[in-house]
């Protein structure tokens, strides 16, 4: 959130007007605005396909357990709100049917938002 101070986060970055522990870490304020570009659905139908799981499966930390750092460096392509909502509108999809039927079958949906987020990864460099 925007303007609110977390200390947690001294390690991983810094915020404007302090000096920084380490000058390498990266200002708030910009990691901010870059998570501001994703619309989190997006983020969500990007995380939970395979390709997400086969990325985690070659680069996590050990066999047993996923630490959030495992998961920071998950390249998420960095694409346009345009181009992120044909991954949003399947989401929703997917959530409403889920939401109305627990049980449905939603295998051809989870197919085309893989196939729609592996052109993603296809076409960004």
């Amino acid at each position: 959130m925007a303007g609110v101070r977390n200390n947690s986060l001294k390690k991983a970055a810094r915020y404007r007007d302090e000096t920084p522990l380490r000058l390498d870490l990266p200002k708030r304020e910009k990691l901010e605005a870059t998570s501001r570009r994703f619309a989190l659905k997006y983020v969500l139908g990007v995380i939970n396909l395979s390709t997400a799981r086969d990325f985690l499966r070659a680069n996590r930390c050990n066999n047993v357990q996923l630490y959030p750092d495992d998961w920071k460096n998950l390249p998420i392509p960095d694409v346009s709100p345009a181009q992120q909502q044909p991954i949003v509108t399947l989401i929703e999809q997917i959530l409403t049917t889920r939401r109305t039927h627990s049980n449905a079958d939603i295998s051809a949906l989870e197919a085309r938002l893989n196939h729609a987020v592996a052109l993603l990864y296809d076409t960004n460099p």
